[in-house]
């Protein structure tokens, strides 16, 4: 184990003449892990050229997965999506990807030149989200767009709903063409156990077969946070052009603190998992049974087949049923009144993010919060919100005007949010979390979102790819001569 031979490194004593500055020893006297602060020396290997320990290491984490290969990450699931999106497909090739993603999948389609064919996923007007993206969908697109090399999913969501990864895949492979899915939220999906048991939560894209599949092991596995890693498997895609990519975007200083807490987390999990997560299972369970009782509240915590879609139930969506409270107001009375914080909270929901690190008394007290929260919604009369009816319809692709590419290179200028409708918006914008962008670089600004981007700046939840000193948003310039210059620059 990758711990066992950090400690053996420290007991020979070395006197450490290079990298880092610190020596491993605390002078600053905050409680950090300076002794296991290392560097790339004889006999710790190399992230980037691995041979020994860290090789050792990722291949345990590989079997764990039973995928061909995987690295670890020390930039989060950031980093891999951008190594994985580089190594897919060639500069400039037409993709399909789902609307609904983190904003580095964006990052790393522009970087790629990619000309993009967005897929949009379900609205499920039940939880006033985003869910899964159907293979039937992604189908008539490739049929529409033949040329397309890959496609990319987000599976699960950030709230957990999953979409038809296995049939997607069976559609893409009988086109020879590789799937690669952002799943920074499913690292506990397909863990096989020491005893060859896999975990009985959903399962995730390695089982479904993607060939190139990044988890955020710090979001619900153990892993310490920014820690993440990208598995391969099959070979529609090149392990040569992952290293080339990772060598490109990720770190030459990788954190060995941080690889050391990927490979304890395998270890450990593989050792202890099947306890852990028949625990975890369980307390769910018990979360789920006990909101049935809830007169005011509604906790969606396990898979709704009848309605058509697959939700991991990892993630609890709390909802009040009678529009007299906000997913915000839910969120702020458990902070406030029960000092309880959860992950995120939208008009419609307040998700509640459990992991296999929660305590049997962490359940008990969100459940008393809640159960005490739900009594004391009796007594409130007055409906506050329209559940459901808050977040605009994204872009599936009908108001898109330029490509990333082009977007990128066009002329921009700044206008105030309330003049924003009608424009071509000049930059990503989003909320965090999720960090989806509600508006797309190339986009044209529909009446309905430049509505809602000014209710989200009023409140303080809006965030631009750009800063903004006042309340505006960067357009494309509507000139003549800006698309003259345009296509001066596209041609080279």
């Amino acid at each position: 184990m990758l711990n066992r031979d950090l400690t053996d490194y420290n007991q020979l004593n070395r006197t450490p003449f290079h990298m880092p500055g610190h020596k491993r020893q605390n002078l600053t006297g905050v409680d950090l892990p300076y002794e296991k602060d290392y560097t790339e020396v004889e006999g710790l290997d190399d992230l980037h050229h691995p041979e020994g320990i860290l090789k050792a290491a990722m291949e345990r984490t590989a079997a764990m997965y039973g995928v061909d290969r995987t690295w670890y990450l020390v930039g989060g699931s950031t980093v891999g999506n951008l190594a994985g999106l580089y190594a897919l497909a060639p500069y400039g090739s037409e993709v399909i990807c789902t609307r609904v993603m983190h904003r580095s999948i964006l990052h790393g389609l522009m970087l790629a030149g990619y000309r993009v064919h967005y897929v949009m996923p379900d609205y499920v007007e039940e939880l006033g989200c985003y869910g899964g993206v159907r293979a039937e969908t992604v189908k008539e697109i490739l049929k529409r767009y033949p040329q397309s090399k890959a496609v990319i999913l987000t599976s699960p969501t950030y709230e957990g709903i999953l979409s038809e990864v296995d049939k997607i895949v069976e559609i893409a492979h009988a086109a020879g063409i590789p799937v690669l899915v952002d799943e920074a939220h499913g690292s506990h999906l397909d863990v096989h156990f020491q005893n060859g048991e896999r975990s009985d939560f959903p399962k995730g894209a390695v089982s479904a077969g993607a060939d190139v599949v990044i988890q955020s092991t710090h979001k619900t596995l153990l892993g310490l946070t920014q820690s993440a890693w990208m598995h391969l498997q099959g070979n529609l895609v090149e392990a040569e052009r992952i290293d080339e990519a990772l060598d490109i975007f990720e770190t030459s200083s990788p954190s060995y603190i941080l690889m050391n807490s990927l490979d304890a987390c395998t270890d450990y999990i593989q050792k202890e998992g099947k306890t852990l997560f028949h625990q975890w299972k369980k307390h769910l369970q018990s979360v789920e049974e006990c909101g049935k009782a809830f007169h005011n509240l509604e906790l969606k915590v396990y898979n709704a087949q009848r309605d058509g879609y697959q939700k991991d139930p990892s993630k609890i969506l709390i909802y009040e049923k009678h529009g007299r409270l906000s997913g915000y107001d839910i969120a702020t009375r458990l902070r406030e009144i029960y000092a309880i914080e959860t992950e995120m909270a939208t008009e419609n929901y307040c998700l509640a993010m459990t992991g296999p690190g929660d305590t049997q008394s962490s359940y008990v007290l969100l459940l008393n919060a809640l159960k005490e929260m739900d009594a004391t919604l009796d007594q409130m009369k007055e409906k506050t919100i329209d559940l459901c009816q808050t977040v605009p319809q994204l872009s599936g692709g009908e108001a898109v005007r330029y490509s990333l590419a082009e977007a990128s290179h066009m002329p921009k200028e700044n206008v105030m949010l309330k003049d924003c409708k009608g424009r071509i918006c000049g930059e990503e914008v989003f909320c965090y979390p999720p960090g989806i962008p509600l508006v797309l670089p190339g986009e044209e600004i529909s009446e309905d979102m430049a509505a809602y981007l000014c209710d989200l700046e009023a409140q303080g939840k809006l965030r631009h790819g750009k800063k903004h000193p006042d309340n505006s948003i960067t357009v494309i310039k509507e000139t003549d001569s800006d698309a003259k210059d345009l296509d001066g620059i596209l041609r080279g």
